[in-house]
Parts: C-alpha cells; structure tokens; sequence
C-alpha cells in the first residue's frame, strides 16, 4: 500500500479545571456574546440583563463563576418532539385555568439550560474517510491529478437536543483553544501521483473531540423574576463529536481498494472504512508518512 503524505497534524488533549476564558479572535468562530456572573441570582437582579432574558436571541452566554457552568438558551436541535422540551411552568398554569379570569394569556416564560462538559478525550477515527471522488489517468501515461476535498468539521453523532452546535463548539473552545482548529470545515485540494491506468482519491483518517454535555433545565420567569427549573443534573446526555486535526492521504487503486461508491465526506462510526488499512500505515521518526509495499 502506498499513500503521498499530504497533512500531518498531532495534539493531545490536557484537561483544567478553572473558570473558562474566550478563545482568541477568530472570524471562524460562531458570534456569541459572553456574560461572566458570580451566579443566576446576579442575572437575575441585575438591570442590565433583563433585555437579554426576555428577548427571542440565541446566540447569548453567561459563565456562572459559582458552580463553573454555562447558560444559555435552550435549542431543540433534534427535531420538533413536544416530549424532549422542558415543561413550561407557566404555560402548564395557563393552559389549565380557565376557570381563572386574571390567567395570563401567552407564555411567560423563556427556556434556558445549564450544562458543563465532561470527560473531554481525543478520539481518532478508526478507519478511513473518502473527501474525494475518485479520478483516474487511465487515458493518460501518468502523472499529477489535483483533487479537490472537504470533511464537515461536526459530526452527525448524537448531538444534545438542548445546546446548539455554535454554542457547544463555542464552549469547548473555552477550555480546548487548540483542539478544534478545523471544527466547521476541512477543505483544500492537493496533488496526486498517478500512473497511468490507475485511479486516485483523497482519503482522511480524522481525529474528533468527544465529549459529553452534563444539564439541567432553567426556565426563567418573567413574572416571578427568577429561575425556575431542576436541581440536579442529568448525566445521561448523548455524546457530541466535533472534529479536530485531519490526516490526509492520496490513495492509489494500484496499492489499495478505494471508496469510490461510499458517501463523501462523511464518518461512519458504525461501520468504518479501511480499518485494514490502518496496520499497515507506519511513521519514521520525522512523522513522514512512509510508503509501505
């Protein structure tokens, strides 16, 4: 089997428990206004951010310095199931007092949770991605063929019904600045040696962020002027994987067996592609991916 070594990139993950920062600027990252508040009492009794807790914006953050945490909106990224949305105090009190004259009319409250990230590890796909569709010199003598390629930086596994993708990327920044160098979009185009009759395709053995998001549900009550909502912490939210470094290959269909009827771009964690392939595929002492026969 023979690859052209195209991008090498290695990270380790180191895990602190501190009160987290903002990452770096970044035109990349999702535009998210950051609170930093002592605790939900300080959200609650101050002016200023009263605006901000009726109003309809997603893209708003408070750190809460007490317990370590985030809140924010709640998002139902999953689909529309009424079953997975936090009840709504106020509306259950509204639907069921029409015997009530002085009933309020609409809903009065807005749904927020508050999460944390936990067990943070570094995972490498264990097989192989096709970027690429397959292009072939099989009318030529040989030579260069430049293949154009992209990997989506979040992968479709499991992400938490309750916390949006910008806001969970966003956070694990916080706390991870140099893991998700490529969270949105891995894209480039590279060059492959090709001889002729043979067909070439970019193929990536990826590294993912996985984690999983610990919440539990606020509601903020306009008329009570406060939070209501759950004391404990739900421990069963699904796993998130965001993606981190890429390693990126030319394969040749004289050395290996490519995927050129597979889907694009696209992990598969059930069933993995070219996990034979991964044996075979050793580093000299430079990281120089080397040509093995």
């Amino acid at each position: 089997m023979k690859f052209s070594h195209l991008l090498l990139a290695v990270s380790r993950v180191s895990i602190a428990l501190s009160i987290p920062t903002p990452p770096t600027a970044d035109n990349s990252l999702p535009k998210i206004e950051v609170f930093y508040v002592a605790d939900k009492y300080e959200i609650e009794s101050s002016p200023k951010y009263s605006a901000l807790l009726n109003s309809d914006r997603d893209d708003v953050l408070f750190v809460l310095k007490d317990t370590n945490t985030y809140l924010t909106k709640y998002k139902l990224t999953g689909g529309d199931d009424d079953e997975d949305k936090p009840e709504d105090l106020d509306e259950v009190f509204d639907s069921s007092s029409w015997w009530n004259p002085f009933a309020p009319k609409k809903h009065i409250t807005t749904n927020w949770v508050e999460f944390e990230q936990t067990n943070i590890t570094l995972q490498t796909y264990p097989g192989f991605i096709p970027l690429s569709t397959c292009q072939s010199q099989e009318l030529g003598e040989g030579g260069s063929l430049t293949l154009k390629y992209s990997l989506s930086g979040a992968a479709k596994f499991g992400i938490a019904k309750s916390i949006s993708q910008s806001i969970a990327i966003f956070t694990l920044e916080f706390t991870q600045s140099e893991v998700l160098a490529r969270y949105r979009v891995f894209s480039s185009s590279d060059t492959c040696s090709l001889k002729a009759g043979s067909v070439g395709q970019i193929i990536a053995r990826p590294s993912y962020v996985s984690f999983y998001p610990r919440e539990r549900y606020s509601r903020w009550s306009k008329t009570a002027m406060k939070f209501l909502g759950d004391e404990e912490f739900d421990e069963n939210v699904q796993e998130l994987k965001l993606l981190s470094k890429t390693h990126a290959y030319c394969a040749t269909s004289d050395y290996v067996k490519l995927f050129c009827n597979s889907e694009i771009g696209r992990p598969n964690w059930d069933n993995p592609l070219g996990i034979e392939y991964v044996s075979k595929v050793r580093y000299n002492a430079t990281s120089v991916l080397q040509s093995v026969g």
